[in-house]
This record gives C-alpha cells, structure tokens and sequence, in this order.
C-alpha cells in the first residue's frame, strides 16, 4: 500500500487507522520535531522541523511488540530540518542520525 504525500521531503498525511503522535526535541542549538505514524504491523518514524522531514525509518511490530528490526528509509537535508530553521549540512545531519539511534534504543 502506497502512502499519500503532500511533496517530497513534506510529512506525509495520515491514514484512517493510523496513530499520529509529535513531540519536539531540543537537540543541541536546534529543536528538531519527531512525528510518529503507527499502525497495527509498523511505525513510521519522521525526524525534522515544522513541515519538512529529514529522516525517516520504518520500524516494525509484530504482536503489538517493536522488533529489533527496522529500516533506514531515507536521510535528506533541507534548511527546515529544524523547528528553528538554522539547519547546517553536514554537522546536523550527523547529529540527527545521532540521535536517531539514541532513540531507537530506548524506543
């Protein structure tokens, strides 16, 4: 099943029977917005600022239970990155991909 976007590199938009949960981070000198869409067998996890996402990875569950499997979907840059705006290439990337296995672990 193919999933409804916006663009590219926007958030995409939820389903019927999808949980959409966001939460925002303060990483460093930038605050970053991770949205999570949930749904019976996966969890699709976006990493960005307020419309635009520069990680997202795909987690998957199986009995209501988060496998220690996953996939790294994507990493792109884009200066909306951050709530903030003042993304830098490179340096932020590096930090989000960080704090993406961070999460991951305590997930």
């Amino acid at each position: 099943m193919s999933r409804r976007v916006k663009k590219p590199g926007y958030y995409p938009l939820s389903e019927d029977n999808e949980i959409v949960t966001k939460n925002s981070i303060k990483l460093g000198t930038s605050t970053i917005l991770v949205v999570t869409y949930e749904r019976n067998r996966r969890i699709n996890l976006y990493i960005g600022g307020h419309e635009k996402w520069c990680i997202h990875c795909e987690l998957i569950k199986e009995n209501d239970v988060v496998k220690s499997l996953g996939y790294l979907i994507k990493i792109r840059y884009d200066m909306l990155c951050s709530l903030e705006s003042n993304f830098r290439k490179g340096h932020d990337i590096n930090r989000l991909i960080h704090f993406l296995v961070t999460y991951l672990s305590i997930f």
